[in-house]
This record gives C-alpha cells, sequence and structure tokens, in this order.
C-alpha cells in the first residue's frame, strides 16, 4: 500500500482520550474477544452507554427554522419506531408508517423507496421491510432472513438492494433486484455490503474487503500500513465514490491503548487518506459522499469534514446519537441528540432545533 495523507485527531478530543486511557485494559480484552468471535466480527454496531459519567450541560435553548431557511426532506423514526418525514421547506411533519418496528431505515437514492429494519444485531430475526413511497405498499422482497447483522445498502441508480443474510449458518450477501423481483447471491462467506463507485463492496469471513473482484484490504496490509497489529472492526461503509476500511489496533499487555484508524479507499481502490480516530470506534459511518466521517464511541457521535478538518462532537453542548447532512450543503448538519434535532454548521455553530426525539434520521433532496 503507498503511503497516504494522515491527519490526526484535533485537540477537542484530548478530553475523552484521559477516559479511553483508563477503560484501555478493558477494551483490549474485549478486542480480543472480538477477533476470535465471528459472531463479533458480523456485528452492526452501537456502543454500550457508560455506566457512569459527568451529566453534560442543559441544552441551549434554539429556535425552530423559519420558513424557508432550509431545504430538503428530513425523515426520522420517532420514539414509537415510526417513520416520519418533515418537508423543511414549510415545516410540515408527515407520517409515513402508521406500523411500528421501523427502528432504523434506508430511503433509496431516488426516494422511490425506504428499506425499513426493527433495529440493532442480534435482535429476533426479522425480515427487512421495503416501502412504495408514492403507493405506501410495503413488502418483504427477502422472505424473513436474518437482516440484522449490518446495514442494507443500494445501488446508486436505486435498482438494487443488498443485503446481509445470516439466517442460514454463514452470512450472505443477497441482492434484491427491484426492476424483477430478482435475488440473486453475489457473494457468500461475506457481509457488510456497500455500493462503491458503482461495484459492489463486502467484507468476506477472513476479514478481507472486496470491492467488486479486487481485494482492497486485510489485517495484513493495514497492519503494515499502521506498524501495528490490527484487527478489522468496525465493518466496512462505503457511499459514492468512498469506501471507508476501519482498524483497531490490537493492545498486548502494558502496551498504549487501541484506536481506531480509517482508511478511505477511492472507486479504483487506492488508499487517499487515513483518519485517527483517538480512541476505540464503535461503528463508522460515511456522510455527505464521503466528504464527513461519522465515528461513533460510547461519549456520542464524532464528525469530522476531511476537506475542511472541522471537528463536531457535540449537538450544542450535548452528546450527539445521530447525524444527516444537507443535501448539496455539507457544512450544515441535522444532529440528534436524543430530545430534540439541532440544525448546525461542522464548525459548530447552532442555529435552530425541532423538539424531536429520534436516533435515526437521513436528509433528502427536495422531491422534483
Amino acid at each position: 500500500m503507498t503511503p497516504i495523507p494522515t491527519r490526526l485527531t484535533s485537540a477537542a478530543e484530548t478530553a475523552l482520550f484521559g477516559e479511553r486511557l483508563r477503560t484501555a485494559a478493558v477494551l483490549a480484552v474485549v478486542a480480543a474477544i472480538a477477533v476470535a468471535s465471528a459472531a463479533d466480527a458480523l456485528r452492526g454496531g452501537g456502543s454500550s452507554p457508560p455506566h457512569s459519567h459527568t451529566a453534560p450541560p442543559p441544552p441551549v435553548r434554539l429556535p425552530a427554522p423559519p420558513r424557508g431557511a432550509l431545504t430538503g426532506t428530513l425523515w426520522y423514526a420517532d420514539a414509537d419506531c415510526r417513520l416520519h418525514r418533515i418537508d423543511l421547506a414549510t415545516g410540515r411533519d408527515l407520517l409515513v408508517t402508521r406500523s411500528v418496528g421501523h427502528c432504523r431505515f434506508w430511503v433509496s437514492p431516488d426516494r422511490r423507496y425506504v428499506a425499513m429494519h426493527s433495529g440493532g444485531p442480534f435482535t429476533p430475526p426479522r425480515d427487512l421491510e421495503l416501502l412504495d413511497v408514492a403507493t405506501g405498499r410495503i413488502t418483504t422482497p427477502f422472505h424473513r432472513p436474518d437482516l440484522a447483522f449490518s446495514p442494507p445498502a443500494w445501488s446508486a441508480d436505486s435498482r438494487a438492494l443488498a443485503v446481509c443474510d445470516g439466517s442460514h449458518g454463514p452470512p450472505a450477501i443477497l441482492v434484491d433486484h427491484l426492476a424483477t423481483g430478482r435475488v440473486t447471491t453475489p457473494a457468500r462467506n461475506a457481509c457488510f455490503p456497500a455500493y462503491v463507485g458503482g461495484r459492489l463492496a463486502y467484507r468476506d469471513l477472513d476479514s478481507v474487503t472486496h470491492l467488486g473482484h479486487r481485494l482492497v484490504a486485510d489485517s495484513g496490509s493495514l497492519g503494515q500500513l499502521l506498524r501495528r497489529g490490527v484487527y478489522q472492526e468496525p465493518a466496512p461503509v462505503g457511499t459514492g465514490d468512498t469506501l471507508a476500511v476501519s482498524a483497531t489496533t490490537v493492545t498486548p499487555a502494558g502496551g498504549p491503548p487501541p484506536i481506531t484508524t480509517v482508511v478511505l479507499f477511492n472507486g479504483a481502490g487506492k488508499a487517499t487518506l487515513r483518519w485517527d480516530t483517538g480512541g476505540i470506534a464503535d461503528t463508522i459511518s460515511l456522510l455527505a459522499n464521503g466528504r464527513i466521517i461519522a465515528a461513533a464511541r460510547r461519549a456520542g457521535l464524532m464528525l469530522d469534514d476531511i476537506d475542511t478538518g472541522d471537528l463536531l462532537t457535540t449537538a450544542a453542548g450535548q452528546p450527539i446519537v445521530a447525524a444527516t447532512t444537507q443535501p448539496g450543503h455539507p457544512d450544515m448538519v441535522a444532529l440528534a441528540d436524543g430530545r430534540r434535532i439541532v440544525f448546525e454548521t461542522m464548525s459548530g455553530q447552532s442555529h435552530w432545533a425541532l423538539p424531536i426525539r429520534t436516533a435515526y434520521l437521513q436528509w433528502t433532496p427536495t422531491p422534483p
């Protein structure tokens, strides 16, 4: 692997690093178990809250967005796991699904469909549901496989939906071709699908990340890059022309604390940047077509803009539980803190807020 640009975590994370040092021994044991356990190798993310912590300050009072200040549609799952969408230009909030169980969702790039699931990994097996936005019809194209291992992935043209099926022993990648209803299995013994540069990416059970027919990264190549022993956690993710492969260092007794580093690859499989999260990340996601990396930690989400270097760790002073960016304007983000949605710039300027409790949201362009 050729040398690539590196940018370390900014001073905003220094206060959090002390907590990492105190818990490093326990986390190193957890990391070792994750390497040996196939189930841990396929976990879909979500961190456990700390047993004790300092309460955050009271939330800053913010006005609601004035009409016309924001554009696009904000989708969110309410406290009962029902899907909503808000027309931000008018402020109208529409209940999309009256049935519950839609705690997590993924809107297709053309906004015609929404893939929906009940929640996180290791929940009772439940099929992914597919909503036709125009008609309100909900179908289950994969016929009740266990799809809680990892998020699904939409192709850029919205014609294909890829999932990881763990219901029949070793997982496999299934793809629903919406035009025909045909379901194919492009990869077995694999999970964590993503579409990058028009090709399907995934990680196999040997912890090798594939992009199409190309082998992009494994623990050996990532270890050579970082010059430390690593395991490939959190899971790889992709969007647009960017694939993010994470590596968390394996720490020997008495050694430095584990750290998760994210390596970005382009659609040709070439490494373009690496980012040190400053600690252990539970999950990694990409926003704004790969321009913003979101790392989930015990303290909440941390967002890094790889173009500007802006680092965001709170929503108006509160821990971030979910985030999404405004289409076409990645500097503006919607941040959920569990009690409200805050609209803030990546430079940390809080503008508005909506009193909506949610842990999952997505911002899409205004329908044509």
